[in-house]
């Protein structure tokens, strides 16, 4: 759990650093990309634990099968996660003791110890960092269709059952969504890559939600997040889709 908590906290960090809103994932031209990058080394997809430790599973087979189609060779998140957790372990963990805070100086030893062994152990040229990230997605009323959520190349129903789009309430807002975000940057740690491809809402309409003028939300339970296999997949493939279109 402390693990866990330790790489969320980390890749927040270091993902958001670089996740500025723009028409064009690449930070440099993808000809250059592809002649400086030849070996993506792929780290274990970071999580809030209360949204489900289970989830890097099913998530980092999807990125690492997605690289490869791309032209790229992979290095595992396995391999990669062994290697982050024993520096953890040899730096004591990567708290501050007196502050309970992460330590900046044990964060900067950890990522310098990461990527170097990347580079040393498997040639790698650049380090792929990803995290579910909570953001919000809009979402609007159309006849027949009833109220859909739309964010990062996703689109979802916000009603629990086929009845419930008859009797939708006429809305739109935005609602509380999950979005994998996905980082590539280079072994000194600058961007080559940010961007992300919507997973699933976190809240939908509540049964018959629009009979009586009613727009009661209730929370998707914890036992249907990352259930949906395909929208996994169509996350990976969105935030994954420029490689392959030029």
């Amino acid at each position: 759990m402390k693990q866990a908590m330790i790489a969320t906290t980390l890749l927040t960090a270091l993902i958001a650093a670089g996740c500025a809103s723009v028409s064009d994932p690449f930070r440099i031209p993808l000809d250059e990309f592809r002649r400086r990058v030849k070996t993506i080394a792929v780290a274990n997809v970071a999580i809030a634990s209360e949204l489900g430790e289970g989830a890097p599973a099913k998530f980092n087979p999807a990125i690492e099968a997605k690289i490869q189609q791309a032209g790229f060779t992979v290095v595992p998140a396995q391999q990669v996660r062994e290697i982050w957790d024993a520096k953890v372990s040899e730096l004591g963990g990567l708290f501050d003791p007196q502050t309970g805070q992460l330590s900046e100086a044990k964060m900067t030893a950890l990522m310098n110890h990461v990527r170097g062994e990347m580079k040393t152990r498997f040639n790698a040229d650049a380090l792929l960092l990803s995290q579910i990230r909570t953001v919000k997605a809009n979402f609007s009323y159309a006849p027949i269709v009833g109220v859909r959520a739309k964010w990062d190349g996703a689109t979802e129903s916000m009603e629990t059952g086929s009845f419930d789009k008859i009797v939708s309430p006429r809305v739109n807002g935005s609602v509380a969504a999950l979005s994998l975000v996905i980082r590539i940057q280079d072994l000194n740690g600058s961007a080559l890559y940010v961007n992300a491809g919507g997973v699933q809402v976190l809240q939908r309409l509540g049964t018959a939600a629009g009979q009586f003028g009613g727009e009661t939300f209730v929370p998707v339970p914890k036992s249907e997040l990352f259930a949906d296999t395909e929208r996994i997949q169509q996350a990976v493939n969105y935030s994954l889709e420029p490689f392959f279109k030029r």
